[in-house]
């Protein structure tokens, strides 16, 4: 792996993601992101090698030598969608998480006027993360494969 694709955020290092850190993540993402993904019939290596494939921008958080997350934009039927998946090691990771999750957030709004995704009812870490980045949840759950989510969108 070359360092120099690397751009370095306090000890959280952000590269272009490439198929093998689908492979060396999917055995480690946080509970929370399992559920979800189980939710929507979705493995953790399917969702992450979609991700790759499908996304407009993937990027892969690394620490210590290790991905610790997985995240980018997709575009799905014209419409911007943000996504992040992550192993345990985020949980240590609030402050520069939330410092870098704003900052890509950010520069997402200025190439797309909207951007929307869903969140797992259940995921309340997730939420709490999205609910500091700014983002808007719709008034209801929905259904889907048995299970709830919320809407938001930031824009």
């Amino acid at each position: 792996m070359k360092t120099s694709n690397f751009k370095r955020h306090s000890s959280i290092k952000i590269r272009q993601a490439d198929k093998s850190d689908c492979y060396l993540l999917a055995t480690r993402l946080r509970q929370q992101d399992l559920d979800e993904l189980e939710a929507l019939g979705v493995t953790p290596l399917d969702s992450l090698l979609h991700g790759l494939r499908h996304g407009v921008e993937c990027y892969t958080a690394w620490e210590n030598d290790s991905p610790i997350a997985m995240f980018g934009i997709s575009e799905h039927d014209g419409t911007a969608v943000p996504w992040l998946l992550g192993s345990t090691a985020l949980e240590n990771k609030g402050k520069n998480l939330c410092k870098l999750g704003k900052k890509y957030i950010q520069d997402w709004l200025t190439k797309y006027y909207y951007l929307e995704n869903h969140v797992h009812k259940d995921n309340s870490i997730a939420i709490k993360w999205l609910t500091y980045l700014g983002a808007e949840f719709g008034p209801k759950a929905y259904l889907a494969k048995d299970a709830w989510f919320y809407p938001f969108c930031f824009s």
